[in-house]
């Protein structure tokens, strides 16, 4: 039985991530380009991360859980761009948020384990570093909602000192 065969009998083909070979952010299986559901896995069987592939790319948000089954993370992606990025404390309420735009790194919100903001750090492309780095004021907030602080970084090095409220 080909994979032809497999795909006309179980359209969302599952397969563990070890299973395919990552060439130039493809995804192969047995030398052809992939298309079905792509799962990595605890030790326990438990299913730590899932993506859909066609073509050997990424179509579908790929999500990540704790071992117990909550999302800890969802990636989105355009192309082979991250557009955006959210994390999940295991209780459900949101860790952090990040903001892409052309596949780098915009703007990181972090939050409480209550829900609350933590701190909102703006990021920018620096080339010398070849990276997204903190570039502009970064707040920090109490559990109240409270601004209690600002940092100032300037293409990813500090650039002033911390203004408490």
């Amino acid at each position: 039985m080909g994979i032809l065969d497999i795909f006309k009998k179980n359209p969302v083909f599952e397969i563990n991530v070890l299973d395919l070979e990552d060439i130039d952010d493809k995804y192969y299986y047995n030398g052809a380009l992939f298309s079905g559901r792509m799962n990595e896995y605890y030790e326990s069987g438990k299913i730590a991360a899932t993506v859909m592939c066609k073509s050997g790319e990424m179509i579908s948000p790929l999500k990540e859980f704790y071992e117990s089954g909550a999302i800890k993370k969802i990636r989105k992606f355009h192309k082979d761009d991250m557009v955006a990025e959210t994390g999940y404390f295991e209780n459900g309420n949101l860790e952090f948020e990040i903001e892409y735009s052309n596949g780098r790194k915009v703007r990181r919100i972090d939050y409480y384990p209550s829900g609350k903001v933590q701190k909102i750090k703006p990021y920018k492309f620096v080339e010398r570093y070849n990276d997204d780095v903190p570039h502009g004021i970064e707040t920090f907030y109490n559990e109240n909602g409270d601004k209690i602080s600002e940092a100032i970084w300037k293409n990813g090095m500090p650039d002033g000192s911390f203004d408490l409220y």
